[in-house]
C-alpha cells in the first residue's frame, strides 16, 4: 500500500511523537508504544497528550491553552449489586493517518476500553466509546472528561470559563460560568429537568453543546483581556445517544455525563460488545459564539443535518408576527381547565381593539378537553370552532400549543396503562419519591406511535392551524426515574422519536405547518422550524436583558434555516427593548395581556405603534446570519449579550438594529457596520433582496425622534421618504441626495400628535 500525499503532511507535519523521533513508520501507519507525548498540529488548534496522567489539552491559534482534560472515559458499572467507578490501565497508544487509538483494560470488570480521536484542520472529535468485556456488568454512567477519587467520578475538564446556554431559566445564574465560584451542579444539557430537580431547567433545552475558554494572564492582571484570552472550543453532539445528556461541574471542572441506567433496564450490559456515549464534536473559533457557530456548521459538514429550505407558503408562517395568549391566562388566573370561550374571545378582542396588526394567534394552555387529548373541550369552548373562523376572516392564523405525550388517562385517547413509560420508582425503587408531573405515553412502541399520529392528523384536519408550539421535552422523566419499552429510543432519542412523530403527522395533513419549540440542538432542524426564546418567566422585571441573552445564542441557528420567535415578558415596559433585540431575529410576538399587565399596565399608542412598524420592516426570509457587538466577553452579566444587531444574507448586509443609549453597561453607539449613523436608537432593514446600500426600497423604524443617516452605493435619481402613521395616514417627502448616502430627520409623532409607525424609502 502506498502512503498517500496527505498521510504524508499529516505525519511529517500535522503529528509527532515528542522524545521518539526514531519511531518506523508504515504505510499509513504508525504504531507507538506508549509514548510519553502525542501532538497533533492543525491549522486552527494544537491537540496535544501526556502519557504520564493521560491528559490531553487543546491550544488555540494565539498559542495559549483553551482546555484540558483528561483523556480515559469513566465508566460507573453495576458489579454483583454494586455500583463500581475504577480507572483503567492504559495498554497502548497509536497513531493513525488522521487519529489517535487508546486502549485500556480495567480489571474488576475485565473489560478493554477504546478511545478513538480523530482530527480534522478545523476540528477534532472523540468516536464513541468502545467497551469489551469478560465479566458481567451493566453500565450506569459514562463520564468524559472525568478523574476518580476514592471510588467517586470526578471532574477534570479545566478552564476558567464555561458557557452553558439553558443553564438555568432565571438571568439571576449566568451560563458564563467562572472557575472560581466553584459550583456544585449536575446540570441538563440534553432534553431538560425535571421539577424537582435541583436546578430548574427549561428554555434552550436540549441544547447539546457546551463551550469553554481560558485566560492567561491572572485575574486583574495588566492587559490580560483581551490580550490573553485563549480562544474557545465547543464541544457537541455528533450523533444523539440512547442515554440521558449532562453536565457536572465541581471545584471549577467540568464533565460530561451520559447516563445509561442498565442496572435499572438491562440495556448496557456486558459480557459482549458495547458502544457508549456518541461522536462529539470540538471545534474552536476567537470566542465562544464563534466557536458554536463552527459546531453548527460542522453538523452540517457531517451530513447530520440540512439546512432548512421552505417553500414561499411555509416562510410566510416561519416569519408572520405571532401573538400568544399565555401571559393574559396568567394575568386572570384562566390557566388549566379555568380557561373558557368567554376568556378566549376577550384576550383576543382586547389586542385587535388596543390597534396590534399580527399574523398569528396562539392558543395556549388546555384548551384541549384532557392534558395531550388534541381535542377542544367543548363545555368550556362551545364556540371553539367559530372563533377559528373569526380568526381566519379577520386574516389571522390559528394555532395551538400542544403537549401529545402528557396522559393522564389513556384509555380517553385509546390505550391503555402498560401504554406508558415504565416507572423505575415502581419497579425498582418503591422508596423513592418520584417527580414525573404527568403520566408521560411510551412512543417507543409502535402501537402507540400509530395512535399518536392518527389523533396529530386529526386534530389538523379539525382545526387547520398554520403554527404548533411544541411544548414537552422538560417533563420527560429521567431513566433513573422512567424508561420506554424499547431501550433504542432511551434517553435523547426519545425526544427526538417523539419531535419526528409530531413533524411527519402533522406535515402530512399541511406541508406548510410551522412548527415551534425552544431547544437550541441542531437535531431539531429536521422537526422544528422556528425557535422560540420563551418562557421568561423566571426573570420578572428582566425580560428584555433574558431574553438579548437568549437570542444571542438562538440567533446562530439562523444560519441553518430557523429563525426566532420574538416572544416577551409579562409586562409592556420591556416590550419596546424586546421588539427591538428580536426585529432581526424572525417574527415579532407579544405575550403580555393587553388589559394589564403585572405591573397593571397597558400598551400604549405608541409602543403598538412600534410594533405595528416594526412587522412591516421584517425580513420575510428564513436563512440569515446575525452579527453581534460583543459587550464582555469574560462577564457573567454582560456577557452572551449584544446591545445591537446586524443581518446578513449572502453576505449582503440588510437589516440593522442600532441602540444608541446606554444599556448594560454599554455606552451604546451612533455608529453600526459603516453603514449606519443616528442619534437614536432605530431598526432600518431592506425591502427587496439587495443590501441596505444599493436597495431600491428600506424600511426605517426609530424609537425616538432624531436623526439617522444610511451611507448608499449607488445613486438615485430622487428619493422618496414615506411615512407611515398610526391612523392610517401617509406624509410623502422628497429627501436631499447626497453623494454616498442620504440624511431623514424623523419625529415619532405627526404634527397632530399620531404616533409614526415607520418611514419607507425609495430610491427612484
Amino acid at each position: 500500500m502506498s502512503i498517500s500525499r496527505r498521510d504524508c503532511l499529516f505525519a511529517g507535519v500535522a503529528i509527532s511523537a515528542l522524545a521518539h523521533d526514531a519511531v518506523a513508520r508504515t504505510t499509513d501507519l504508525m504504531s507507538i508504544a506508549s509514548p510519553p507525548t502525542l501532538r497533533v498540529a492543525r491549522r486552527g488548534y494544537t491537540w496535544s497528550w501526556t502519557a504520564v496522567d493521560d491528559r490531553f489539552s487543546v491550544i488555540g491559534q494565539r498559542g495559549l491553552e483553551i482546555a484540558s482534560a483528561p483523556l480515559q472515559p469513566v465508566l460507573v458499572l453495576f458489579i454483583a449489586g454494586r455500583k463500581a467507578t475504577q480507572r483503567g490501565v492504559l495498554r497502548s497508544a497509536r497513531l493513525l493517518a488522521d487519529r489517535a487509538e487508546f486502549v485500556y483494560t480495567r480489571a474488576d470488570a475485565q473489560v478493554r476500553i477504546t478511545v478513538s480521536v480523530k482530527f480534522a484542520e478545523d476540528r477534532f472529535w472523540f468516536e464513541p466509546v468502545g467497551v469489551d468485556g469478560a465479566g458481567a456488568a451493566q453500565v450506569v454512567e459514562l463520564h468524559w472528561f472525568s478523574t476518580v477519587e476514592q471510588g467517586v467520578a470526578k471532574p477534570g475538564l479545566e478552564h476558567q470559563f464555561a458557557v452553558i446556554p439553558g443553564f438555568s431559566m432565571s438571568d439571576a445564574i449566568s451560563p458564563i460560568v467562572t472557575s472560581i465560584e466553584n459550583l456544585d451542579e449536575t446540570v441538563w444539557l440534553g432534553r431538560g429537568a425535571s421539577p424537582g430537580e435541583r436546578m430548574f431547567q427549561q428554555w434552550g433545552l436540549p441544547v447539546h453543546y457546551f463551550a469553554g475558554f481560558n485566560r492567561a494572564g491572572a485575574l486583574g492582571e495588566r492587559a490580560s483581556v483581551p490580550g490573553k484570552l485563549s480562544g474557545a472550543y465547543c464541544c457537541g453532539l455528533e450523533t444523539v445517544p440512547a442515554a440521558d445528556l449532562q453536565l457536572h461541574t465541581q471545584g471549577g471542572r467540568y464533565s460530561l455525563l451520559f447516563r445509561y441506567h442498565g442496572e435499572l433496564w438491562g440495556q448496557a450490559r456486558l459480557p459482549g460488545h458495547l458502544t457508549l456515549g456518541s461522536r462529539l464534536l470540538w471545534t474552536v473559533g476567537d470566542d465562544f459564539r464563534e466557536a458554536i457557530r463552527h459546531y453548527y456548521q460542522a453538523i452540517q459538514d457531517s451530513g447530520a443535518i440540512a439546512r432548512a429550505a421552505p417553500g414561499a407558503a411555509k416562510r410566510a408562517r416561519m416569519t408572520g408576527t405571532a401573538v400568544s395568549m399565555w401571559g393574559a391566562q396568567v394575568a386572570t388566573g384562566k390557566i388549566g381547565d379555568r380557561m373558557d370561550q368567554s376568556e378566549l374571545e376577550s384576550i383576543y378582542s382586547s389586542l385587535r381593539q388596543a390597534g396590534f396588526r399580527f399574523d398569528t394567534f396562539l392558543i395556549e394552555d388546555r384548551w384541549e378537553s384532557l392534558p395531550g387529548s388534541l381535542v377542544h373541550d367543548a363545555q368550556r369552548f362551545p364556540q371553539f370552532d367559530s372563533f377559528l373562523q373569526r380568526l381566519r376572516d379577520d386574516h389571522v392564523q390559528p394555532s395551538l400549543w400542544v403537549t401529545p405525550l402528557r396522559c393522564p388517562q389513556p384509555q380517553h385517547i385509546g390505550l391503555e396503562s402498560r401504554h406508558l413509560l415504565r416507572s423505575a420508582v415502581a419497579t425498582h425503587a418503591p422508596k423513592a419519591a418520584p417527580i414525573i408531573p404527568y403520566p408521560i405515553l411510551d412512543i417507543s412502541q409502535p402501537e402507540v406511535a400509530d395512535n399518536l399520529g392518527r389523533r396529530l392528523q386529526h386534530m389538523m384536519r379539525r382545526y387547520r392551524p398554520g403554527l404548533i408550539k411544541f411544548d414537552f421535552g422538560y417533563e420527560m422523566p429521567p431513566l433513573s426515574l422512567a424508561a420506554p419499552a424499547d431501550m433504542a429510543y432511551a434517553g435523547e432519542r426519545l425526544l427526538l422519536r417523539a419531535a419526528q412523530i409530531l413533524a411527519n403527522a402533522v406535515r402530512a395533513v399541511d406541508p406548510d405547518v410551522a412548527i415551534l419549540y425552544y431547544g437550541l440542538s441542531p437535531f431539531l432542524l429536521p422537526y422544528t422550524d422556528l425557535h422560540s426564546p420563551d418562557d421568561a418567566f423566571a426573570s420578572g422585571g428582566d425580560y428584555d436583558i433574558e431574553i438579548n441573552r437568549r437570542i444571542y445564542f438562538s440567533s446562530l441557528l439562523g444560519e441553518l434555516g430557523m429563525p426566532t420567535y420574538g416572544s416577551g415578558g409579562y409586562d409592556w415596559q420591556s416590550a419596546a427593548s424586546v421588539w427591538f433585540d428580536t426585529a432581526l431575529m424572525g417574527p415579532l410576538g407579544i405575550i403580555a395581556d393587553a388589559r394589564g399587565d403585572e405591573r397593571g399596565a397597558t400598551p400604549t399608542p405608541e409602543m403598538v405603534a412600534l410594533f405595528n412598524g416594526l412587522r412591516a420592516a421584517s425580513r420575510r426570509t428564513t436563512t440569515f446570519s446575525i452579527d453581534v457587538v460583543p459587550m464582555d466577553l469574560i462577564s457573567p452579566a454582560k456577557g452572551a449579550r449584544s446591545a445591537s444587531w446586524i443581518r446578513r444574507e449572502h453576505g449582503r448586509t440588510v437589516g440593522l438594529a442600532l441602540r444608541r443609549e446606554p444599556w448594560m453597561g454599554s455606552p451604546g453607539s451612533g455608529r453600526l457596520d459603516d453603514i449606519l449613523e443616528a442619534d437614536v436608537s432605530v431598526v432600518v432593514t431592506s425591502l427587496t433582496d439587495e443590501s441596505l446600500t444599493i436597495s431600491a426600497a428600506l424600511a426605517i423604524v426609530p424609537l425616538a425622534s432624531g436623526r439617522v443617516q444610511v451611507r448608499r452605493d449607488v445613486g438615485a435619481v430622487r428619493i422618496l421618504a414615506i411615512h407611515h402613521f398610526a391612523n392610517g395616514s401617509v406624509l410623502t417627502e422628497v429627501v436631499s441626495i447626497h453623494p454616498n448616502f442620504f440624511v431623514l430627520d424623523l419625529k415619532i409623532k405627526s404634527a397632530d400628535g399620531v404616533p409614526l409607525e415607520w418611514c419607507e424609502v425609495q430610491f427612484q
